[in-house]
């Protein structure tokens, strides 16, 4: 019974230490900061777990970890994170991360800040732009912290106060979501929220205007971004410094509909204080700050709306102009349709040419509006433009816009015989199977008048071939037919092949050709030939790995590798080669499942990998060749060894990775290599009948792959390309790289040499017949590049004689590539490299590699002198 009751016992502990797990101890349960500033006391941090989706700091694990997830702020509004993060007693790492993958977690985070080390007590202040849908904080280590998240729209505070200058009349435009009513406010008449600031230093002595006019709520359901509802703006303007202000005017509701205006007498030179807030209650949205003296009639813009599209069956078209900085001043310009469009003037719509008026009060003081007349015609004439004009301003008056445009969508149907010019009755799109003979497409016009050509077909494009699958015979037009035949004739063989298409031209005696496409359909029963098939696939922005087995009589047993999860699937080739497999269902989000599809396009064992969205459009399409190597009967004629280095897209990740593959008589590819870090990866594979590697593995349990594809060789120390694709928990900073939106390692190249190992007592570098050569060592984060000479011996042994960067290269001859280290100058931390010998043994053999400090990368170079 005791031991019982002690079993028991130590099954609750272990169920509470469980349930002692912060509730945000990965990534995917990271807790939203909901408010604009908010305060969190987060749990003891040492109670969490390592998540493998977790990021790395130069590939070492950061131990236990509790994520915030940061939301982005309103569109195109310019605001940051300030995150003040402070240790109560615990030790620990504080980051900034952002996600670049589909589902916002795997194997795709950023590190877009330099890690932050806490001692116990210590604060630290961390800051992120909010470009990105997401942006999640990230603390590691032990004990708790205080933390404070603010969204700062940059011009909170007088002391921050956009800096307008002395230059006028202008109009400036900013968010002023998540402001706040600081301290150092003075109170205004009308109750505010939202406040931003501005100053401005006006280089005119006497009356000076300030408005909000044409402010706007973006966001507000139902309109247009140019048409939402009147921000309730309250305009204010001091005198004196930041902490000392004296407010000099104020005003809620005198402009255009609820926006601001007023007006203060300017001593030139004389910094005034400007702030713009939201009426307390309403909303907050996009302000629109005019300053400007007295003296200016304003500048006159058409309205965003102008240039929208209208129907043909609308019967008028509303044009309204917006005059800014108008300063009560009355003002006259001319509004006129002018040459440049489209449509005809008097028959499609009013010509016309308006003096426009804008008063000195009120609303009608800052904006004016014209209908013009739309004709709706029974003329099928397609979509028409109409072009506008504004001119003739009157004194003071300026115009931002010399000319806008839009459209009249017509209403009519299409006549099917216009005029007398031939065109096909029928679709565009011929079908026809393979064993059919010939085809027909009708070629018509209106009547039996008019000149004889003969229509000549000429093929434009497509995977049909001319004279192997078709060819071309027709009649001429003569003057008194109405209709004539263009034939094609089919050629029916005995070859399976897939569907074929040809788009066709047809010439015509003036004008644009016509086309059709002509679609043939193979009649040809399939017959499978029995072997294995490799090849990557991309659904979204990620990429699988499909491995298959087919049998003689068709049946498929496959294994798809994808993020996350690897799928076993079975199935079976109809007659036309084809079968196909849902491998990810559509998520509750909206976002559409993926079905992939095996798809013969030939006889031999050739395929097509294609994947479709739920919307049933082409993702993406690749090729493998099905082939059954035999160690014996059949070997595979790439087997042997190879090295490669990938290299970086020079926008991001400057490099890559380095690696070896052994390739097996039987076709397999085993793959050996490392990340840009230095973070090893090992992927299995195969080698298809062209020729074409294709390796794969998941990383990180399932939370990240790589993936490589390269047309092998056959010529021993030949090299050809190789591509890789890696994503994976981000190990890598971006500072100062803010508008970098990955790291998933899509598209990176490379080299891929058929290496031949030395031979014993040969050196690996056997074209320094010296034994002697350099080695190079350059990027961003060194002063300079660091060249060294260096001794290859006999054995392979590398020593770097003046050693103050404490130089070491260690090769290993079997499998071509090199490991080291080094101490940059001016520092204490060593650190790791790593490479792999391309063209060697040739007369022009080098090492390529990578080294890394968890920030940014550089380049290994070793060759001859």
């Amino acid at each position: 019974m005791k031991r019982i009751t002690t079993l028991l016992l130590s099954l609750l502990s272990v169920t509470a230490a469980h349930a002692a797990a912060p509730v945000n101890d990965n990534i995917t349960k990271a807790i939203s900061v909901t408010a604009p500033y908010q305060f969190i006391t987060t749990p003891d941090v040492g109670t969490a777990t390592a998540a493998p989706t977790d990021p790395l700091d130069n590939g070492a694990s950061l131990g236990k970890t509790i994520w915030y997830r940061l939301p982005k702020g309103p569109e195109g509004a310019a605001y940051d994170w300030h995150i003040t993060v402070k240790s109560l007693g615990g030790a620990g790492t504080a980051g900034i991360y952002v996600p670049n993958d589909v589902d916002n977690v795997a194997g795709s985070l950023i590190q877009i800040t330099s890690l932050s080390s806490l001692a116990a007590g210590q604060t630290v202040v961390l800051e992120a732009q909010t470009f990105w849908a997401s942006t999640y904080l990230m603390l590691a280590g032990t004990g708790r912290y205080e933390i404070t998240c603010r969204l700062d729209p940059g011009f909170d505070f007088p002391v921050t106060a956009q800096d307008l200058g002395s230059g006028s009349p202008n109009t400036v435009g900013l968010f002023n979501h998540y402001a706040t009513v600081s301290a150092d406010e003075p109170a205004l008449a009308t109750p505010v929220s939202n406040t931003i600031w501005f100053k401005w230093t006006p280089n005119f002595t006497g009356g000076a205007a300030l408005d909000t006019n044409f402010s706007f709520i973006e966001g507000d359901a139902g309109n247009t971004s140019f048409n939402h509802t009147v921000h309730d703006t309250v305009l204010a303007v001091y005198t004196g410094q930041p902490g000392n202000l004296t407010v000099l005017n104020q005003d809620n509701d005198s402009g255009w509909n609820s926006n601001s205006l007023l007006s203060f007498s300017a001593v030139s030179g004389t910094t005034y204080y400007i702030s713009v807030s939201t009426r307390a209650g309403t909303p907050p949205g996009k302000i629109a700050l005019s300053y400007y003296p007295l003296s200016t009639a304003g500048r006159v813009v058409f309205a965003p709306t102008a240039d929208d599209d209208v129907a043909e069956t609308s019967s008028q078209k509303s044009i309204t102009l917006r005059r800014y900085y108008s300063a009560g001043i009355g003002a006259t310009l001319t509004l006129s349709t002018v040459a440049g469009g489209t449509a005809t003037a008097g028959v499609d719509h009013t010509n016309f040419s308006t003096t426009m008026t804008f008063n000195n009060v009120g609303d009608a003081s800052w904006e004016t509006s014209l209908n013009m007349s739309i004709t709706d015609d029974n003329s099928n004439e397609g979509t028409e433009t109409v072009q506008l004009g504004l001119s003739n301003p009157s004194s003071l008056l300026s115009l931002g816009d010399s000319s806008t445009s839009f459209s009249i969508i017509d209403n009519d149907s299409p006549d099917e015989s216009p005029s007398n010019k031939p065109y096909f009755l029928q679709s565009q799109l011929v079908r026809v199977r393979e064993g059919d003979g010939t085809v027909l497409n009708v070629l018509f016009r209106k009547a039996s008048t008019g000149s004889s050509f003969y229509p000549v077909q000429t093929p434009r494009s497509g995977t049909a071939q001319r004279t192997a699958d078709f060819d071309f015979y027709g009649e001429e037009f003569y003057g008194q037919h109405q209709q004539v035949a263009l034939r094609a004739s089919i050629n029916d063989d005995d070859r399976f092949e897939p569907e074929e298409t040809v788009v066709v031209e047809v010439a015509m005696p003036s004008g644009e050709p016509l086309t059709y496409t002509l679609v043939i359909e193979d009649d040809d029963t399939f017959v499978p030939l029995a072997g294995k098939l490799l090849a990557p696939f991309d659904y979204g922005n990620r990429r699988g790995q499909l491995f298959a087995t087919i049998s003689g009589n068709g049946a498929v047993s496959a294994k798809v590798m994808l993020v996350g999860k690897t799928l076993a699937l079975k199935g079976q080739l109809d007659t036309r080669g084809k079968v196909s497999f849902p491998i990810l269902p559509p998520t509750r989000a909206g976002a559409p499942g993926f079905v992939l599809t095996l798809q013969a396009t030939d006889e031999t064992g050739g395929y097509d990998i294609v994947v479709t969205d739920g919307f049933r459009k082409e993702t993406d399409t690749h090729s493998a060749v099905l082939q059954n190597y035999a160690a014996v009967t059949n070997p595979c004629p790439e087997a042997g060894r190879y090295t490669f280095h990938l290299s970086g897209d020079g926008n991001i990740i400057s490099n890559s990775g380095s690696g070896a593959i052994l390739v097996g008589v039987t076709g397999t590819a085993t793959v050996t290599g490392r990340m840009f870090d230095g973070t090893p990866f090992t992927c299995a594979g195969y080698v298809d009948g062209d020729g074409q590697m294709s390796a794969m593995a998941a990383l990180y349990r399932n939370n990240g792959h790589v993936g490589l594809l390269a047309k092998l060789p056959l010529v021993a120390n030949s090299t050809a390309e190789i591509s890789a694709r890696i994503t994976r928990p981000a190990r890598y900073g971006l500072v100062n790289q803010m508008y970098a939106r990955r790291y998933d390692a899509s598209g990176f190249g490379g080299v891929v040499c058929r290496y031949s190992p030395p031979s014993p007592g040969q050196r690996a570098l056997e074209c320094w017949s010296t034994g002697t050569g350099t080695a190079r060592l350059d990027r961003a984060l060194l002063a300079s590049m660091i060249t060294k000479s260096i001794t290859v011996s006999s054995g392979n042994v590398v020593t770097a004689p003046a050693d103050a960067e404490k130089l070491k290269i260690t090769l290993i001859p079997s499998t071509g590539l090199f490991t080291g280290s080094f101490l940059p100058p001016g520092t204490t931390k060593v650190l790791p490299f790593y490479g792999a010998l391309i063209d060697l043994p040739g007369t022009n053999g080098y090492g390529r590699g990578h080294f890394f400090d968890g920030l940014e990368g550089g380049y290994v170079s070793i060759g001859q002198p």
